[in-house]
């Protein structure tokens, strides 16, 4: 893929895909009425949830770990998925975590921050969602798209494994700062492959989603994605939360998109995008951003 040619996302389609996963991308997304089910706690906040199932977790109950303001990871549980109780707090100086269950081991992958110098991204592993591993470092920032503007950075990691059994972690390279906000945002998206889940990985040298001026929902940075590959349908899934500002507010936004590829490299936007914006005057008026998606039922 000649990555120059690509760099806009915004309106590329490809029919093809999207009837082959018609299904997907004509869902209409809605909140749960009692929604957000988890509040700020200590004047902290709560971020970039990942999910465990009932089905998939060692007690049969549901399972999240967030993050907070000063790299704080929580760990809550829940019997329906509405009512949380937080039952684990680590100061690991960690972000955005991501966890994989795999033969009866969760895989938690966080991003480490060394304010103000650099982030990268680490491992642990867990048989009981109690215990953990000391972490493994996976990924340094060392490429040229993964030093913008502010610090060397990887983060928000996301593990999908792919038909051929090997491992790809998509993650965000670099970080530009909100210009009315006055914090930092992934610039790009990029992907590292390995033959086992702890690696080494190895890293696909160009950005696979970078910012552009040009895509009302990527001009400032291209945030990050949460992917997913249906082996049902030969397709990888990519929800991507991009960064923009919206012209007609004069305010940054970010919003969730579904986009489409066949190979995990080359990305295809979707019609009805975005899925899930932001509401003004609610709990989500800004910053629509770092989901998780959960198969249950």
């Amino acid at each position: 893929m000649n990555i120059t040619e690509k760099k806009t996302i915004w309106g590329r389609y490809n029919p093809a895909l999207n009837e082959r996963l018609k299904a997907l991308i004509e869902t209409k997304w809605s909140d749960h009425p009692q929604s957000p089910v988890i509040e700020p706690f200590l004047k902290n906040v709560i971020a970039d949830p990942t999910v465990i199932t009932p089905s998939l977790s060692p007690d049969g109950q549901w399972h999240i770990i967030t993050c907070g303001s000063h790299g704080t990871l929580a760990q809550w549980t829940s019997p329906d998925g509405i009512a949380w109780e937080r039952y684990a707090f680590h100061e690991w100086d960690g972000f955005s975590p991501f966890v994989y269950p795999m033969g009866g081991r969760y895989y938690l992958f966080y991003q480490m921050n060394n304010f103000p110098e650099r982030c990268w991204i680490v491992m642990r592993h867990s048989d009981d969602l109690k215990n953990w591993s000391e972490p493994k470092t996976l990924l340094e920032p060392d490429l040229d798209w993964e030093d913008m503007e502010f610090r060397p950075t990887c983060r928000n990691a996301c593990l999908t494994p792919m038909p051929d059994g090997r491992f790809a972690l998509y993650y965000s390279g670099g970080v530009k700062r909100i210009p009315d906000l006055g914090f930092e945002e992934p610039a790009n998206i990029g992907v590292a492959f390995a033959d086992k889940i702890d690696g080494p990985y190895v890293k696909y040298p160009e950005p696979l989603l970078p910012p552009d001026e040009n895509d009302p929902y990527r001009n400032i940075g291209a945030g990050a994605m949460k992917v997913y590959y249906l082996e049902a349908y030969g397709l990888y899934v990519g929800f991507n939360n991009g960064v923009y500002w919206d012209k007609e507010v004069e305010h940054s936004r970010s919003a969730i998109h579904v986009l489409l590829s066949e190979d995990g490299l080359d990305w295809y936007d979707t019609p009805n995008n975005p899925i899930i914006e932001p509401e003004p005057d609610s709990w989500k008026s800004s910053l629509v951003y770092q989901l998780c998606l959960a198969a249950h039922g």
